[in-house]
């Protein structure tokens, strides 16, 4: 005979669940502009610190230290 089929061909998949990421976008009520101006100041911010390893790639890509 052939080979014998597992029922369930992934087993360890059986306790897994999906988790949906809330969307990215504006909240309810909330301009599009408004968001667009939060999420610029929060890359300025990160660029700006200086414990942000996101700096250091920053710079080293635009050739600044």
């Amino acid at each position: 005979m052939g080979e014998q089929q597992n029922p369930n061909p992934t087993p360890e998949l059986d306790g897994m669940r999906v988790t949906r990421l809330p969307r990215n976008g504006p909240r309810p009520g909330q301009s599009t502009s408004a968001w667009l101006y939060g999420k610029q100041r929060a890359a300025e911010r990160l660029l700006d610190d200086p414990r942000s390893q996101m700096r250091g790639l920053i710079g080293r890509r635009y050739g600044r230290s």
